[in-house]
């Protein structure tokens, strides 16, 4: 949406009143002086009354608000944080813009990403689904503060979008989000728009083992990255995320950015909270934080790299219609002790776990019993994973206050 039908707008309403709600609220606000701002948020007991749409000419949804809500509005009057910074930025900031996204390893990715532009002497920042809400950033971007924006982009943010960033990393792709998008199809396509909307001169770079996700595009597809990168045992040796360094070797061929620069970046490269990351070894057994990993496939990559060193795993979350099968399938090959969380998907797992004669396997009401209960199922000298294969939201404001309750939990063991 354009700036001029804010302008002309009468009445908005902002659809969700999380980060990106309130970030949207102060820019329109001083943008927009004489447009009336109403909130509406089923979540937030203050803004829950739920308004009578039919009254206004904008509505500014939060990603985590599905369209089906807004059924009957025109489309023309919808937008959102990341489509207000799109449709009015200029076509020469665009081409500034690198946006990532993936089914995993998006977050990393873009981390990695604005640390080696620090590292090459660029003025960049990061933002979207991973960073701080892209309104936030419009004005400094305008003003030619920033060489480089780097935007993690969710499904969500690009359900919608109508113009892409000049720079698109695409990262992977498997199930996840279904409970929306309904089909790996459907999250396909919301994924695509990262660059199906790019003109001539922009840049798609893609892992050459997911070139099927660009072909027609004229994508550069990249190698994985060297082993080597990262110190022996390190995380980022993990297939997945070779694949993912390989994008960023790629981009920084484009950019003319010296492959020394990349190396300097990845010594000191700290990677994200609660991605395996490891909190402590209590009686015997260590305990790890991955709980980032939100859906099956992410999780079945850290089981893959620790392999036979986990022990335990605690599972479940919310449920968006995943497929557990083959993750159970390679912990029972691992002989992994599964404690499910109660939870939107516990039956499920539990269910799965069943039918496929799966023993070893309990269900704990807490995460703090959880760890208790790993403390004394997990073998001596062996992991317990916290890697819940599904979101936080049922029980949890979001995965890092999952984290903290698990990492305070195993330090008072």
């Amino acid at each position: 949406m354009k700036f001029d039908q804010l302008q002309k707008a009468k009445r908005g309403l902002i659809y969700g009143y999380g980060k990106e709600g309130a970030v949207a609220h102060k820019f329109i606000a001083k943008k927009f002086p004489a447009l009336r701002i109403d909130i509406y948020d089923e979540n937030i007991q203050k803004f829950n009354r739920k308004p009578n749409f039919l009254l206004f000419d904008v509505f500014v949804v939060s990603p985590g608000v599905s369209l089906n809500k807004l059924r009957g509005i025109s489309k023309k009057k919808i937008t959102s944080v990341t489509d207000l910074f799109f449709d009015n930025i200029s076509d020469a900031l665009r081409r500034k813009v690198i946006g990532v996204t993936g089914t995993k390893g998006k977050s990393t990715t873009a981390k990695f990403t604005v640390e080696m532009l620090t590292y090459a002497g660029y003025h960049s920042a990061i933002g979207g689904n991973f960073g701080v809400p892209l309104l936030r950033l419009f004005d400094d971007f305008e003003k030619g503060e920033y060489d480089y924006i780097v935007v993690e982009l969710s499904s969500y943010q690009l359900e919608n979008l109508r113009v892409s960033p000049g720079i698109a990393l695409f990262l992977n792709l498997s199930p996840d989000h279904l409970d929306r998008h309904r089909t790996l199809g459907q999250y396909g396509r919301a994924k695509k728009n990262i660059f199906r909307h790019q003109k001539p001169g922009d840049v798609l770079i893609i892992p050459k083992k997911w070139r099927d996700i660009g072909e027609g595009h004229g994508a550069i597809l990249s190698p994985p990255a060297p082993a080597n990168l990262f110190p022996r045992g390190s995380i980022f040796r993990a297939s997945h995320f070779l694949d993912n360094f390989g994008v960023i070797i790629a981009l920084a061929s484009y950019l003319h950015i010296p492959k020394i620069v990349i190396y300097k970046t990845a010594k000191v490269f700290k990677g994200l909270p609660h991605r395996l990351e490891f909190i402590a070894e209590k009686r015997g057994v260590r305990f790890y934080d991955d709980a980032i990993s939100t859906n099956p496939v992410s999780t079945m990559a850290g089981i893959i790299f620790l392999e036979k060193d986990v022990g335990s795993i605690i599972l479940g979350g919310q449920d968006r219609k995943q497929n557990f099968k083959p993750l159970i399938k390679k912990l029972d090959d691992l002989g992994v002790y599964i404690i499910v969380l109660h939870s939107e998907t516990a039956q499920k797992i539990l269910k799965t776990a069943a039918a496929l004669g799966y023993r070893l396997i309990n269900e704990s009401k807490t995460l703090k019993k959880a760890v208790l209960m790993a403390a004394s199922v997990t073998p001596q000298g062996k992991i317990c994973l916290l890697s819940t294969a599904a979101p936080s939201y049922d029980n949890f404001k979001n995965y890092e206050e999952k984290g903290k309750v698990f990492q305070k939990a195993v330090k008072r063991l």
